[in-house]
């Protein structure tokens, strides 16, 4: 015999009614659809009644589904339940099921009446079922983007649910130092899963209101500060970019694994993709007749020197095949590096690999690496200089005495290898030193598939190149300064992910030496 979580609820002592709360223009009917309406506690699937009946939090999956069999429940008896019996079926729902179900701080004191996030979810919900009964062909994100100002007045409820963080993150949370950056990246997976199950598409105002709640939640660990502890910016900037780049990656995969769809007479352009300002351009109009032309004389004149190829000409004809420069990099499956080189010989040469980064980023690359980098050095450098590890003390030294030899970029030069000693990663993921004099070619298969940078004598010999997937990308020998700008931007002109081994220090090289107003909302990272 079925049970109702209504009577399973008795049992409890818990809540025994579905009392009415309704406004003064939906009483009559919310009373009526209380009193017939009872969830079916034993239909539910067998592992979200045994995870109700542990004595923890819910997790999110198992909630997702919780909520997904309410709502299919209420609305085979009401197609369109009001607003105050939702709020009344999440009462007695989270009544029956505080340990579960109720919305707790870190340190389980009750937030709010405790079944604010249940209901606001149960009302996302029933609102997407009800909006998909009207219009069959509205887009899932269109429902999420209609709720979105009403979850934002009671965001604090609503946004995140710290008590369903994993238990190590909590810890580090508490902890009043900044967080270290694999939990930075855990809370923030968790902090959008959290939002996608409110909105299935979190616009930017509750993506940065979600970053605020939470930096002010736990300033120490995640506030921007500079290296004298000064805040930087508003001081959740970087988590906002953070949460925005999670949110982006889940749409693109969504995107990825959508059925085609027939064509339209327009297409809205890609814009701002991980810094990206024109990342895949679309043409207003046809491309010239002779376009292939044109690449495949790019093709030709790219095998030749610098010196001998006709600089203006292709210079012009390389910001006309941008777009389907891009599309080739961009293609899925992605093509390799050889396969790009192959094709578009041109990107390969320093000039034009920086005026295609140039106009990705919709800024001047390299003069910006290079102000960045010697603003951002020598206090580094002082920092450093402070903390008692024997790596970072011996990479000190090293770089003064490349300075006493007369290397006036000695300190930007170091960065590199002295943020890796401090993160204690694995700086052969982003650079590799050989004896001058010795074959590159010959430890070309030694190195990693990721953009990394091998010098030759030295990091402070000006004998650097750039590989990426066991390739040599320029031919000229650079110094190591410009060789990290041209690793960075290897990464965004070739879609690449960090390196794991490596990617604090990426990160803190991007936000330092690439980003021009990181104060300004406008700008992912």
């Amino acid at each position: 015999m079925h049970t109702n979580l209504y009577q399973w609820a008795r049992s409890l002592d818990k809540r025994r009614t579905l009392r009415g709360r309704s406004s003064s223009t939906d009483s009559s009917e919310s009373g009526k659809q209380n009193e017939n309406f009872s969830f079916q506690f034993e239909g539910l699937p067998k592992y979200i009644r045994k995870a109700l009946k542990a004595q923890r939090p819910l997790p999110s999956a198992e909630r997702r589904a919780l909520v997904r069999c309410v709502v299919e429940q209420l609305t085979e008896v009401y197609p369109y339940p009001s607003r105050d019996l939702i709020r009344e079926v999440a009462i007695t729902i989270v009544d029956a099921f505080p340990e579960a179900l109720k919305d707790r701080d870190l340190d389980g004191e009750m937030l709010g009446k405790g079944h604010n996030s249940f209901f606001q979810q149960l009302k996302c919900r029933a609102d997407t079922i009800a909006l998909g009964r009207l219009s069959p062909d509205t887009s899932p994100g269109f429902s999420g983007s209609m709720h979105l100002h009403e979850s934002e007045g009671q965001y604090g409820n609503v946004s995140f649910y710290l008590e369903y963080l994993p238990e190590h993150i909590r810890s580090s949370l508490k902890v009043e130092r900044p967080l270290p950056h694999r939990e930075r990246r855990a809370l923030v997976r968790c902090v959008v899963e959290k939002l996608t199950t409110m909105c299935a598409r979190p616009r930017r105002d509750l993506l940065r209101g979600a970053a605020t709640t939470v930096v002010r939640a736990f300033p120490d660990a995640l506030e921007d500060r500079g290296l004298d502890g000064s805040v930087l910016g508003r001081g959740y900037d970087s988590f906002f970019h953070q949460l925005e780049c999670r949110a982006e990656n889940i749409r693109r995969r969504e995107r990825g694994a959508a059925a085609p769809v027939a064509q339209r007479g327009s297409r809205k352009t890609v814009k701002n993709t991980f810094g990206c300002v024109n990342w895949q351009p679309v043409r207003n109009s046809e491309p010239p007749e002779d376009i292939e032309d044109r690449i495949q004389f790019l093709k030709q004149e790219g095998k030749k020197s610098l010196e001998e190829i006709d600089m203006p000409l292709c210079v012009d004809y390389m910001e006309e095949t941008y777009p389907e420069l891009r599309s080739f990099i961009n293609a899925d499956p992605a093509p390799g590096i050889s396969e790009v080189k192959d094709q578009w010989p041109m990107l390969f040469h320093r000039p034009f690999f920086y005026r295609h980064g140039n106009e990705l980023l919709a800024k001047n690359v390299k003069a910006i690496f290079d102000q960045k980098v010697s603003t951002y050095a020598p206090p580094l450098i002082q920092y450093l200089e402070s903390v008692p590890k024997k790596e970072v003390m011996y990479r000190l030294m090293i770089m003064r005495e490349a300075a006493k030899k007369g290397n006036t970029k000695a300190a930007e030069e170091a960065v590199v290898p002295l943020l890796c000693t401090y993160f204690k990663e694995d700086e052969r993921h982003l650079f590799q030193v050989l004896e001058e004099g010795k074959d590159i070619a010959e430890m070309l298969h030694e190195l990693p598939c990721t953009p990394t940078i091998v010098a030759l004598g030295g990091i402070f010999q000006k004998k650097c190149f750039v590989a990426c997937e066991r390739e040599i990308l320029f031919t000229e020998p650079v110094d190591f300064s410009e060789a990290t700008c041209l690793l960075l931007l290897s990464y965004y002109v070739f879609n690449l992910a960090y390196a794991d081994p490596v990617a604090t220090t990426l990160e803190f090289l991007q936000r330092r030496s690439l980003v021009d107003h990181l104060e300004k909302d406008e700008r992912e990272i």
